[in-house]
């Protein structure tokens, strides 16, 4: 397999990460029942004449691509990935609404147009005149981690060089209340700094936009090197267990040789449980760190994962803010991201990655 390289890095976040030097030097308190990202100002990004027709969703996807491009040093790319669990659904709930309201006529295309999950990476892809491969994966919280899969096979296939991978989604007042009527989030507003302390079921809900430059050379601007992705469905923990040990073996690792594991711990008592007996089983020596409780839950979540274990191999540094267990002190060479689906609790997947 080639050597993969993050060369470039954007998160837009609830929390104020779309910066280069911002690593959660200080993190952003809420109280209220979702959160929502801090947006940059897009001007700086994207034509006025453009930026106005264009939904939040599109407007964080767009910006967090060029600033990784930029850091990443490229204006041209070999292909566009994106992982989405429900893509444009500011448009889509405009769409539907406007259906109804107008009793199916006097419809205008522009919010069905823009309503389609690959509304984003074709965005993108107009915005910087890129017209080779373009594809958008929706499955459901391993949509991200399909579309790492996907650039680490299109780069070994000797296809690609450089590669723009992101995932992102995003929350509506519409789509909260329909979750929560399944229990899927907290009941009332919670203090997010509390989240993981809560024994109660549902979660914190939360949206973003990352996105990352891959390549196959290594730069001054490299963040981390990507090993592989490993994803399983509706495992038992003992299948999970040996699945990811083989998983490690192929290069030559074991449990012990991870410094740190990110995991999707959400305030959701059921299935935080089952992060904390899986990583005190097999990763009692590495420190364990968390981040939906700055972030909130959704389908693209892990991406934000993915920001924060590029940052920490670049850096060597851990933010308080991101501690949940065993922090130990020590030079960091691999990272480990996990993460699974929050309410069926499928779809398990796994992100492994080393210092450059």
């Amino acid at each position: 397999m080639k050597d993969i390289f993050v060369n470039g890095l954007c998160s837009i976040s609830p929390q104020e990460t779309y910066e280069k030097n911002s690593f959660l030097d200080n993190p952003i308190n809420y109280k209220q029942e979702y959160l929502k990202v801090i947006n940059p100002d897009y001007k700086n990004f994207i034509d006025n004449q453009v930026l106005r027709r264009m939904s939040n969703i599109i407007r964080m996807g767009v910006t967090s691509a060029k600033i990784a491009m930029q850091e990443a040093e490229i204006e041209s790319l070999d292909a566009i990935i994106a992982g989405t669990g429900l893509g444009c659904m500011t448009d889509t709930e405009k769409f539907l609404n406007r259906l109804i309201d107008n009793n199916e006529t006097l419809l205008t295309p522009t919010s069905f147009i823009q309503s389609t999950h690959n509304t984003v990476a074709a965005q993108i892809a107009v915005m910087i005149n890129c017209k080779k491969y373009n594809m958008t994966y929706v499955n459901q919280n391993i949509a991200f981690e399909l579309a790492l899969t996907d650039a680490i096979i299109t780069i070994n296939e000797g296809v690609a060089e450089n590669i723009l991978v992101g995932g992102i989604d995003e929350i509506t007042t519409e789509n909260f209340e329909q979750k929560k009527r399944i229990s899927a989030w907290k009941t009332s507003e919670i203090d997010n700094f509390n989240l993981l302390n809560s024994k109660t079921e549902g979660c914190l809900a939360g949206e973003c936009s990352t996105f990352a430059v891959l390549s196959t050379q290594k730069t001054e601007n490299t963040y981390a090197k990507i090993i592989d992705v490993f994803t399983i469905f509706k495992a038992s923990e003992n299948e999970l267990q040996d699945k990811l040990l083989n998983f490690l073996q192929k290069y030559n690792l074991n449990f012990n040789d991870i410094d740190v594991v990110i995991t999707g711990n959400n305030g959701n008592f059921s299935s935080d449980k089952i992060y904390d007996e899986f990583c005190s089983t097999n990763f009692p020596n590495s420190t364990q760190l968390v981040y939906k409780h700055l972030v909130g839950e959704h389908d693209s979540a892990s991406s934000f994962g993915f920001w924060i274990a590029a940052k920490i191999l670049k850096n060597n540094i851990i933010p308080k803010s991101l501690v949940y267990k065993n922090n130990i002190e020590r030079s960091i060479k691999y990272v480990l991201i996990y993460n699974f689906n929050y309410y069926l609790k499928y779809n398990h997947s796994f992100v492994l990655m080393q210092k450059a």
